[in-house]
């Protein structure tokens, strides 16, 4: 081989060498990486992301359940008042049919009103008449409606529910019309739910000098 050719054949050598030192280079000591402790610290972080995204949205849920419950306790309870209302806006006496009210005065007791009056409201009288006896009353925590003799649940987790009448003058706890014939002005209702207390008084136009019933 000439000097010329290994010359030649040396710089080829040096150039191949060269090319492949560029395409892979080594890893310098200062070129970027991650240790262990940042991978710790980045999984640290985003643990505590996790956790900050899931409580926030734990909270919405909690909150719009709690908003829900609130509103189907307001609907239940003035539900069951409006309805009451109509139906003792309806509320008459005859000979027949007497308007009684009995409040218990026993500590303990689980019965702790009834109210019994008859109402010309249509739809539930018996035989499809427009004129119905209707009776409401608590019972351990249930409050029952009687519609001409059959019984059933109306609310349940009533903690209280009272009423009271007006004879124009002042207001009684009990009433009976059998002596005079005769209805109150205006019946208070009040209903409690989970602490939340719904109170209504509605007038009787029957009931003699009756007054504008006030809802609040």
């Amino acid at each position: 081989m000439s000097a010329l050719s290994l010359m030649s054949f040396t710089k080829s050598i040096h150039n191949d060498v060269g090319f492949v030192h560029r395409c892979h280079p080594e890893r310098s000591e200062g070129s970027p990486g991650f240790t262990l402790v940042e991978i710790l610290l980045a999984v640290a972080v985003l643990g505590i992301i996790v956790v900050i995204v899931y409580g926030s949205l734990w909270a919405v849920t909690r909150t719009v359940g709690d908003a829900r419950e609130r509103m189907e306790l307001y609907q239940t309870a003035r539900g069951l008042l409006w309805r009451m209302s109509g139906e003792l806006s309806s509320a008459f006496v005859s000979e027949e049919m007497d308007f009684v009210a009995v409040k218990s005065d026993k500590p303990n007791s689980t019965d702790t009103c009834r109210l019994s009056f008859s109402s010309t409201t249509g739809g539930f009288g018996q035989d499809g008449k427009d004129i119905g006896r209707i009776e409401y009353y608590l019972s351990e925590g249930i409050l029952y409606k009687v519609v001409d003799g059959k019984t059933f649940p109306v609310v349940k987790d009533v903690d209280s529910f009272s009423l009271r009448y007006f004879d124009g003058a002042q207001w009684r706890e009990n009433w009976d019309s059998k002596p005079g014939g005769k209805l109150p002005e205006t019946v208070e209702m009040n209903l409690e739910l989970e602490g939340e207390i719904f109170s209504t008084a509605v007038s009787i136009p029957l009931a003699e000098g009756a007054g504008v019933g006030v809802v609040r």
